[in-house]
């Protein structure tokens, strides 16, 4: 059985697949996933606190990203710039699956 996401499947759900992802194909530390997890984890807690509850992975916007990063301003700049990257790759990895249609943390 194949299992297909689309922007409705929860943002939860699609950072395990991710994860699952980045172990088996990108053959990343375990170490390395349980730091984006975390992060990722954080930045979708973070979210839904922000809008009230789930948010599809079509709706996550620059605004939602920015404002979580600057939620927590006693953070280092390397703490934020690896939430940013652990963020991005997860949305990235997304849009190259065609479940989102822009990378809303890609720059440029």
């Amino acid at each position: 059985m194949v299992l297909v996401s689309t922007a409705q499947t929860s943002l939860a759900e699609l950072m395990e697949r991710f994860l699952d992802w980045i172990l088996r194909d990108r053959r990343l530390r375990p170490a390395t996933a349980e730091a984006y997890r975390r992060d990722i984890s954080r930045f979708i807690a973070f979210v839904q606190e922000r809008h009230g509850g789930p948010v599809p992975a079509d709706q996550v916007t620059i605004l939602d990203i920015e404002e979580w990063l600057a939620s927590t301003p006693e953070l280092s700049s390397t703490t934020v710039s690896r939430r940013l990257y652990a963020l991005s790759s997860f949305l990235r990895h997304l849009t190259d699956r065609g479940i989102i249609p822009l990378n809303p943390a890609a720059r440029g």
